[in-house]
């Protein structure tokens, strides 16, 4: 100790400052150092959950996104099939509506051709009736001229019976 004196240390000093400085230290360690030790676990466990969390809400969104890729594949795959789908049906519809254009078309052509050949056939009676009346008034007209009264009698019933000939064949083409 001696030594001790001989430096100036005082060793009541030094033994004080030595439990003092163990004190510091535990008083440190209990109130101070341990619950910032705590703190920074608690913080570093946050971090690591966090980032942790991170990952997952990264891994779940590249899901998401790969799920959502699909679906809109999906989906404009399904659309493609539709829009083809309702080209045929238009086709279809169209070649439908072009052949029942063109079967009424038919329909209406006969028809008028049945229609024109009835008044053609009507026309031709007609000209027939009146080119027979007419024949009939100039023939009784040259029979007055020239014929007897005898001749003229046996004409018009030859005449009249030709007629109603003429008649009970147009009202059985009727």
């Amino acid at each position: 100790m001696e030594i001790l004196g001989k430096l100036g240390i005082n060793g009541k000093i030094l033994l004080a400052q030595i439990v003092n400085f163990f004190l510091l230290m535990y008083v440190l360690k209990r109130f101070l150092y341990q619950p910032l030790l705590n703190v920074m676990k608690e913080r570093e466990k946050k971090i690591k959950e966090g980032v942790k969390n991170a990952d997952k809400a990264r891994s779940r969104l590249l899901e998401i996104e790969e799920n959502a890729k699909k679906h809109l594949e999906k989906a404009s795959r399904e659309a493609d099939r539709i829009i083809e789908r309702a080209h045929v049906e238009g086709e279809e519809h169209k070649n439908d509506i072009i052949r029942e254009a063109k079967d009424e078309v038919r329909i209406l052509r006969e028809e008028t051709k049945m229609q024109l050949q009835k008044e053609k056939e009507r026309i031709v009676r007609e000209v027939r009736e009146e080119t027979g009346e007419i024949a009939i008034q100039i023939a009784k007209k040259i029979i007055k001229e020239k014929v007897t009264a005898e001749d003229r009698k046996r004409w018009a019933r030859e005449i009249e019976e030709e007629m109603e000939q003429v008649k009970v064949k147009k009202e059985d083409s009727k």
